[in-house]
């Protein structure tokens, strides 16, 4: 239900007379729509909220803080009248601020009067500021009153000074202090008031105000701190003329040129333009020589140094600074010792070192016989002695079986097998190329088969080594060949179980018994204790996984040689199926059947494939044959059409072989007359050297290495007369087996001689051709494989 007023109650306003008329309405009256009213006395605004400046609540009737314009309380200040800031604006804002304005908090000034700067305004421009303004935040000058300059504008500009930089500096200071302080000089000038003028040599004239040295580098020829020297090589004012050539060093006086260093070898005079005489390379006139040349000594240098002088270079009075190697003396010319070592002496004759085995300052004293190597110093003191000896010079015997000491009386080390003070005592039992203790006679190690500190304990007979500090004793350290075995609780061996006679060598591992050298053979596995399989070749398989090492006995395969050849097998080794005739195609076999696929099947099956249990033929026989297994033929029957076509065939055969026979007659004939007719010339040309088909002696065997062939047979079968099947001159071949080698015939090939082409009108024949019907062995040019 919604209603509306039309008249409000005093103190309240609003549609519906809910709203409170503000406190500070007169009579409590306030309009109905608005809340608007009129305000008693210490209230201000239209709607009578606030207190006027200076008052505070609750009835606007509390005066404020003297200083402020408005408040909550005496004590909390919200305004502050201008000038003042503060909780209670207690502060006096800063006399520098513009309109005596700041914040009423903290009292940062809005805007700085002139002349000052800082948050606060606190502080003064510089008093060189133009017109006194300056940077708000750091003081600094935007521009300065002349003569003083930036950045500060309390330093005056060049060339004044003074409190009011009215006075002029002195006119080569370019800045000053007073008149007798210049604090930088003008380019050219340096000193405390810069009288002085800096190097002709310093570029751009600019020096060192304090010390004169150059500020930048010297002009072109000049040098030094002070750019005041000329460069070497240059002399004059301005360092622009040479010195002469000669000058030693190439330096001369900078202000006349004199040479004052002296001259080059060979050259002498104040501007060293005047040479010395021959060989002279140092002199003061032309008679008198200072030093000679290399190689030439004497007072006017015209003598030459001896050949032994090293680098041909000797003093003036003719005697060598050093000599060339293996030579000593004034002059070099008498050899070195020949046991210094490379023939090398200094100039007195003294041996730089000594060969091995000799020793003194001229090495031709013998080192002692009992320095170890023969050596020594080159006093004749020993390095070391050979065993048994001591001494500076190992000339005294040490005790016997005493290896090296230092006196008599106690050794440093014993020979093998002795220990003791003297070495004394024997050490038996140590192992070989060990020492035994020198003061106890303990062993490091002992000899296999013995045990305890000095290795004088037996082992047990199944040990190799057993311990012998433990206090375990007769525990095996190892086992003797052939036996293993360790005792989980103690750690040692006790080897008390034999290794497998199957084992290569009777040797196994200590701790498992597996063979370390493999298995005999017909033996596998880690203790060779399976058989190899029964169809490896040999019985010989591979000791870890049973394989057969050189393949399998004949019709069988794989790799332990299970499967039978004709099988495709499990990986068992067990028959899968049999092979047919297209998986075995290349090794030319036909398919089989049977449990181990061990028969064939007939040649008359279609395919060759046939039943794997009982060999009938799968797909069928051959054309002509008939049966489970193809094995029967089939009859033809004969009829009188049949016979008809059979005779006309044979008919029309006969013919043609006949045909054939008649050609071949005659040409067999004409060959013949051929042959007979190149025979007869042939016997003409070599009648009294070769006779043909009339030999009849019998060859004697010979063998000969570059043919290698041997013949057994007499002439007359190896010639022959001309047959029918040739298809070119000569007669057929007679052929002769046996191993050859000679010039492309190959060894174990058929040979033949060709009795026509052989002896030819372009063929040479003599004896080591043919000879008394046999053939030579060196007549290999008649031989040809076939």
């Amino acid at each position: 239900m919604h209603y509306e007023c039309t008249e409000c109650k005093p103190g309240y306003f609003g549609r519906t007379c809910t709203q409170k008329c503000y406190p500070g309405c007169v009579d409590d009256v306030c309009d109905k729509e608005t809340g608007k009213c009129n305000c008693e006395g210490n209230y201000n605004s239209e709607s009578c909220m606030s207190c006027n400046p200076g008052k505070f609540e609750p009835a606007c009737n509390q005066d404020c803080h003297e200083n402020c314009w408005t408040c909550n309380s005496y004590e909390d200040c919200t305004m502050c009248v201008d000038g003042y800031f503060g909780e209670r604006c207690e502060w006096n804002c800063s006399t520098g601020c513009s309109e005596s304005s700041c914040n009423p908090i903290n009292g940062i000034c809005d805007k700085c009067k002139p002349s000052y700067y800082g948050h606060k305004c606190e502080m003064s421009c510089p008093s060189g500021c133009l017109d006194d303004v300056c940077d708000r935040e750091t003081g600094a000058c935007f521009e300065c009153k002349p003569p003083v300059k930036l950045p500060n504008c309390t330093n005056c500009e060049d060339g004044y000074w003074g409190k009011d930089c009215r006075n002029h500096c002195p006119n080569s200071c370019r800045s000053c202090l007073s008149t007798t302080e210049c604090t930088k000089c003008k380019d050219g000038f340096h000193g405390e008031i810069c009288e002085q003028k800096c190097s002709y040599g310093c570029l751009s004239d600019m020096c060192d105000q304090n010390t004169s040295a150059c500020s930048k580098s010297c002009k072109v020829n000049f040098t030094g701190p002070f750019c005041s020297r000329c460069i070497s090589g240059m002399y004059g004012p301005n360092c622009s003329a040479m010195c002469p050539e000669n000058c030693y060093g190439g330096i001369c006086d900078t202000r006349h040129g004199e040479c004052w260093q002296g001259c080059i070898p060979n050259f002498f005079g104040k501007y060293c333009n005047s040479s010395c005489p021959s060989n002279c390379k140092k002199c003061t006139s032309e008679t008198s020589c200072q030093s000679c040349e290399d190689h030439f000594p004497g007072g006017r240098c015209h003598l030459t140094c001896p050949i032994g002088c090293l680098d041909g270079m000797c003093r003036s009075n003719g005697h060598c600074h050093a000599c060339i190697p293996g030579y000593y003396g004034e002059y070099c010319n008498t050899p070195c010792s020949e046991n210094c070592t490379a023939s090398l002496c200094n100039i007195s004759g003294y041996c730089n070192d000594c060969q091995p085995g000799f020793f003194g300052i001229f090495c031709f004293e013998h080192c002692p016989a009992n320095c170890l190597s023969g050596e020594c110093l080159r006093n004749g003191h020993c390095y070391s002695c050979l065993p048994g000896f001591y001494g500076s010079r190992c000339d005294r015997d040490c005790p016997e079986h005493c290896h090296s000491c230092t006196d008599d009386t106690s050794c440093k080390s014993c020979f093998n097998g002795f220990y003791g003070q003297f070495c004394q005592d024997r050490c038996n039992y140590c192992k070989t190329g060990t020492y035994c203790n020198i003061d106890t006679g303990d062993c490091p190690f002992c000899e296999d088969g013995f045990y305890g500190n000095k290795c004088k304990s037996k082992c047990d007979t199944k040990c190799q080594t057993c311990n012998s500090s433990s206090g375990q004793m007769n525990e095996c350290l190892t086992c003797n060949v052939g036996s293993y075995g360790r005792n989980k609780s103690s750690g040692f061996y006790h080897c008390s179980t034999r290794c497998s006679r199957n084992c290569m060598n009777t040797t196994c591992n200590a701790d498992y018994g597996t063979c370390d050298y493999g298995c005999k053979r017909g033996y596998w596995g880690g203790q060779c204790e399976l058989k190899c399989p029964a169809n490896c070749l040999h019985s010989d398989c591979h000791s870890d996984n049973g394989t057969c090492r050189q393949g399998c006995l004949v019709g069988f395969n794989g790799e332990k040689c299970h499967c039978p050849v004709n099988c495709i097998c499990y990986l068992n080794g067990t028959c899968a199926k049999c092979k047919t005739v297209f998986e075995n195609f290349a090794k030319n076999v036909v398919g089989f059947y049977g449990e181990d696929c061990s028969y064939s099947c007939s040649d008359n099956c279609r395919n060759v494939t046939c039943d794997r249990e009982t060999g009938s033929c799968d797909n069928g026989c051959l054309e002509g044959f008939k049966g489970a297994m193809c094995s029967q033929e089939k009859t033809i029957e004969i009829t009188s059409s049949t016979t008809r076509q059979i005779g006309s065939v044979i008919l029309l055969v006969s013919v043609v072989i006949l045909t054939i026979s008649i050609v071949l007659v005659a040409v067999i004939l004409l060959k013949r007359r051929q042959n007979l007719k190149r025979e007869r010339e042939v016997s003409g040309r070599f009648g009294e050297v070769v006779t043909y088909r009339q030999v009849r002696s019998t060859c004697d065997r010979s063998e000969d290495n570059s043919l290698g062939h041997i013949y057994e047979e007499p002439i007359d079968h190896i010639y022959d007369e001309p047959t029918e099947d040739q298809t070119e001159e000569g007669p057929s071949a007679k052929f002769i087996r046996g191993p050859v080698s000679q010039e492309g015939n190959k060894t174990g090939s058929y040979m033949y001689i060709h009795p026509i082409y052989s002896i030819s009108k372009n063929t040479a024949i003599d004896n080591k051709i043919v000879s008394s019907g046999c053939i030579d062995k060196s007549g290999s040019e008649n031989l040809y494989e076939i």
